[in-house]
């Protein structure tokens, strides 16, 4: 149904009127608060000195701030052409009034009483939107299931603040809706995918973050673009637990990176590594190697009758390929990780001077068994742990029995001699061994 048609399209273009507003309010309010915060930074730089942590933390503190609101700034600029792409009106089960939400890239709530005028589109009751029928529905919240009715799910063409169409449905697109985006050029359909993204694709981008995936389909099927939501889902969803650093997006090549590097920001993705395969594995090795070009073996490949002079070793070429793509090699690499794997932890026992901690057995099942689903950097963090937490009880266990071992010496001796200066120097000499023995606990015990 076009715009002009539809009963609710005076309300929805007053809505719009009155969320643009708001938007450019936003914007003027934060450029000024901004304004403040740079200047801090600015200054905190230029006379920062090492010796004063409270302008350390000052710093800091302004900094993060800084790039909070560089983040929301543009957020805003972005929302001034497209504040939102879709409504649901939500009942709660035993509550009278529905909820009228509207659904866009970013959140945006008024300061004064906290009203919620757009949602952001991976919070929780986004939900309904891609996967909710018309009807008895229900999503998932921190606080547990929410159960209800989904009264009405609408759609909206907007561009450059202007309102071109909408359409109330069921599913989570129409074909207008849908030929609309896909007619887009290629950057625009990566950013405005958010609004039609199909069932499927939604349970895909909103998975657990602990449930591997793997994700196939023919070129221009939308793979990249279900990636790069799925980051930009987990880092709202898991916000308290990590940050965008610690993703690593892994491309086939740098003009896939460059493709890619203005549209992460779009979606809310900020400071997510980027790198090739080749660079990461140089970065892990430590050193420059030289890699042959992928390209030059390829036109090799092609072309390998037309050098004679060069076809034997064009045949060795493709056979060393071929085995490295088999899954031969992929049992012969299995074997090498099992073997490190066998071999990894020193065969002896955990002690400190004679006494046994941990024995061999013991570590190399935590190894091998109870954390086997983990990389084995993470496993020996774990092993270290439980070797930590027994050197703690056991030390001072040791400690407290050399001591005790010591006032039994020095009592034996004070009732079997009379107080002399030779009995004064026994005593003497069993307190000094007594602590020698401490010390080289404590020694053994750091470096254990």
């Amino acid at each position: 149904m076009s715009k002009i048609n539809h009963p609710e399209y005076e309300n929805e273009l007053e809505r719009l009127r009155f969320t643009l507003v708001y938007v450019e309010k936003s914007i003027d309010s934060l450029t000024g608060r901004k304004g403040v915060i740079d200047t801090n930074v600015e200054k905190g730089k230029k006379h920062f000195s090492s010796d004063s942590s409270q302008q350390y933390i000052d710093l800091m503190i302004n900094t993060m701030l800084q790039d909070r609101m560089e983040i929301k700034l543009r957020n805003l600029l972005t929302a001034r052409s497209k504040p939102y792409f879709a409504r649901i009106d939500f009942q709660e089960n035993e509550k009278n009034q529905r909820e009228k939400l509207y659904i866009g890239k970013m959140a945006l709530i008024r300061e004064e009483d906290q009203e919620l005028i757009i949602v952001d589109w991976r919070a929780p009751i986004a939900n309904l939107y891609y996967e909710g029928r018309l009807g008895d529905a229900h999503y998932f919240s921190p606080g547990g299931d929410v159960d209800g009715r989904l009264l009405l799910k609408r759609q909206f063409i907007i561009n450059d603040g202007l309102l071109e169409s909408m359409a109330d449905i069921d599913i989570t697109t129409n074909d207008e809706f849908l030929q609309a985006s896909l007619g887009a050029n290629a950057d625009n359909r990566l950013k405005e995918i958010v609004s039609t993204i199909q069932e499927e694709q939604n349970q895909v981008i909103r998975a657990d973050m602990w449930t591997p995936l793997i994700v196939q389909g023919a070129a221009g099927s939308g793979k990249t673009t279900i990636a790069l939501h799925r980051i930009a889902y987990l880092i709202y969803t898991y916000e308290k637990s990590f940050k965008p650093e610690n993703f690593m997006i892994i491309a086939p090549n740098k003009l896939f990176l460059n493709y890619i590097s203005d549209i992460l920001p779009e979606l809310g993705v900020e400071k997510a590594k980027q790198s090739t395969f080749e660079d990461f594995a140089n970065l892990i090795i430590g050193q420059k190697l030289k890699i042959n070009d992928a390209n030059e073996k390829l036109d090799l490949f092609v072309n390998h009758n037309r050098d004679q002079g060069q076809r034997g070793e064009n045949e060795l070429i493709r056979a060393m390929s071929e085995f490295k793509s088999s899954m031969d090699f992929r049992d012969i690499l299995d074997e090498y990780i099992e073997e490190i794997e066998n071999d990894f932890i020193p065969k002896e026992d955990f002690r400190i001077m004679n006494i046994v901690l941990y024995k061999y057995d013991t570590l190399n099942d935590l190894f091998l068994n109870e954390y086997k689903r983990h990389p084995i950097v993470k496993r020996i963090d774990e092993i270290k742990k439980h070797m930590t937490n027994t050197l703690k009880k056991r030390k001072s266990y040791i400690i407290e029995r050399l001591q005790l071992q010591c006032d039994t010496k020095i009592k034996e001796l004070k009732l079997s001699m009379e107080a002399d200066s030779e009995r004064q120097q026994m005593i003497i000499d069993i307190i000094d061994k007594k602590n020698e023995k401490i010390a080289e606990v404590e020694s053994h015990a750091k470096r254990a």
